[in-house]
């Protein structure tokens, strides 16, 4: 188990909230 810091886990939330707003929004037209 590697151990995370404060900029991995901003990163991965980044990442996650990009994929919902993709799936949410038609076409991703989020930047």
């Amino acid at each position: 188990m590697t151990e995370l810091s404060g900029v991995d886990l901003a990163r991965q939330a980044l990442v996650a909230a990009r994929e919902a707003a993709k799936g949410a929004t038609p076409g991703g037209s989020l930047a």
